[in-house]
């Protein structure tokens, strides 16, 4: 089914609205989108979305009916920066780069809509040992404080409430969804991730870093992570926290954005940082 341009815009509006909602930084919504940041304000000025001093400041003037050259002067914003803080008319979001941005934020869906259902099957059958807080952060995840040693069959992958295909496949779905992701290690390197088509046209299941150094993560060790992360009850202070696996390293931070593990708030910070761009502001 295809949408007309006036409805991929107004979809491009709301998904940028809601990241924004959920995340609470235009910088992380560029991360996540893979759209510019003075895009994604200016789309929210658009939605009635954003509100800064200086958003106001241009739109008041503007709606005065001050001249773009005007407003320059007064605010002693370049003439760039001045269209950036006044919202887009429909039909001047060029066709192809909407298209563009229109698969963008439809890979963030597929991407947010994997993590819920990992993270649904995940608490069914943890129960009380694994609990998602919402509080608008999407990274955000805690288990159960006790100690180690309760073998609660809540809390083990041999426990018959335990079902491990559905989480299994739950997994490998996250990992086809965020292909390509900028993710980063806890020393703050970023890199992202590709899985490679075999012979009969189906996914390896062999996830390739992407580094200057090419390396792989096989399933099974991207499974033997992942079994140790669902039986986690405290914050995993470092990578081999999961497992002496290899790998680890990068599945850590998957992991974490996956909300399958807690880890320190600083540590967390680090993850969590998206790329710089030259002569761009959050606010």
């Amino acid at each position: 089914m295809e949408f007309s341009p006036d409805e991929q815009f107004q979809n491009l509006l709301s998904t940028v609205v809601e990241a924004y909602q959920e995340l609470g930084s235009i910088r992380l919504v560029e991360s996540e989108l893979d759209i510019s940041m003075v895009k994604v304000r200016k789309l929210l000025i658009t939605a009635n979305a954003y509100d800064s001093h200086m958003a106001g400041t241009v739109n008041k003037l503007y709606s005065s009916d001050r001249t773009i050259d005007e407003i320059m002067e007064i605010t002693h914003l370049s003439r760039a920066s001045v269209y950036s803080y006044l919202p887009y008319k429909t039909d001047s979001y060029k066709l192809e780069v909407l298209s563009l941005d229109a698969e963008n934020c439809a890979r963030y869906r597929e991407r947010k809509n994997a993590v819920k259902i990992l993270q649904e099957i995940n608490r069914r059958d943890h129960g009380d040992h694994y609990t998602l807080v919402d509080d608008g952060n999407h990274h955000n995840q805690t288990c159960n404080n006790s100690n180690r040693g309760n073998n609660s069959d809540h809390n083990s992958t041999d426990s018959p409430n335990y079902n491990m295909e559905a989480g299994h496949e739950a997994l490998w779905n996250c990992l086809v969804a965020f292909q390509r992701y900028p993710f980063r290690t806890v020393s703050g390197l970023q890199f992202s991730y590709t899985i490679k088509t075999g012979k009969n046209g189906e996914l390896t299941k062999e996830l390739w870093i992407d580094r200057k150094i090419s390396k792989s993560l096989t399933w099974s060790s991207i499974i033997l992570a992942y079994n140790n992360a669902v039986k986690c009850k405290d914050v995993l202070d470092r990578p081999k926290a999961l497992g002496d696996i290899r790998g680890v390293s990068y599945l850590y931070p998957i992991f974490w954005r996956f909300g399958l593990i807690r880890v320190p708030e600083k540590m967390a910070a680090t993850l969590e940082r998206p790329q710089e761009r030259k002569r761009q502001a959050d606010e």
